[in-house]
């Protein structure tokens, strides 16, 4: 799956376009496109077989799954349902690919905030809603959520099937502060990790289309006299 490039519409400060008082710097960092397309998942055409978790769910693996991120598992109705993992990745070396975010970065006593972060989107072709996101910031050797230095930021809501338009990304209590801590250590590479998993239910249409759009974000350097 072509990776979601939430973190560059966060972190690449030195491509916005600045303007200044005395005591801030308000930042308008650029769109970032992103797309979520679920021919990426292999799942065949066609209803997911309904199939009754009576002894294991291994019918339902071999039916559907033809990719590694795709498991099964038994549902509180006793009937099997598939579940496909989105993990992204994106590394980031500020120092590297936003020369200009020294502009900001070497000013005194700059303390520099994320204000918010928005998905714009402007096509919406899936026909099931995408699961809720979780993103993480962490050091070049996490590999999923659950490694060491691995820090949740915030989640990407869920978005229901076909609908298009604005939806803010809620972070986490010390989401900012995490975003703030990689923005100023702008020397030390790091890496993004996007989570969520997709349910398919049996009997349920096999995931078809896609979905497209921007990241936007705002951000803010203040300056203490």
């Amino acid at each position: 799956m072509r990776s979601v490039p939430f973190v560059l519409g966060v972190v690449a400060v030195g491509c916005g376009l600045i303007s200044s008082d005395v005591t801030n710097i308000s930042l308008a960092l650029p769109p970032q496109d992103f797309r979520i397309d679920s021919s990426d998942w292999r799942m065949p055409p066609g209803a997911t077989p309904i199939i009754p978790c009576a002894g294991d769910c291994s019918a339902l693996s071999a039916a559907v799954c033809t990719q590694q991120n795709c498991s099964v598992a038994c549902g509180s109705d006793s009937v099997c349902y598939a579940k496909v993992t989105i993990s992204l990745k994106n590394d980031f070396d500020l120092a590297r690919d936003a020369p200009s975010y020294h502009q900001v970065s070497t000013l005194p006593a700059v303390s520099v905030t994320v204000q918010s972060v928005t998905f714009d989107i402007s096509e919406n072709t899936l026909n099931l809603a995408t699961p809720s996101l979780s993103v993480y910031f962490g050091p070049t050797s996490i590999t999923g959520p659950n490694d060491p230095g691995a820090e949740l930021v915030g989640t990407i809501p869920a978005v229901p099937a076909g609908q298009t338009g604005h939806f803010p990304v809620a972070f986490s209590s010390n989401g900012p502060d995490i975003v703030k801590k990689y923005m100023d250590d702008f020397h030390t590479p790091f890496r993004a990790i996007i989570f969520g998993v997709v349910i398919v239910h049996g009997g349920q249409a096999s995931p078809t289309g896609r979905m497209v759009g921007q990241v936007n974000a705002i951000a803010k350097a203040s300056l203490s006299l």
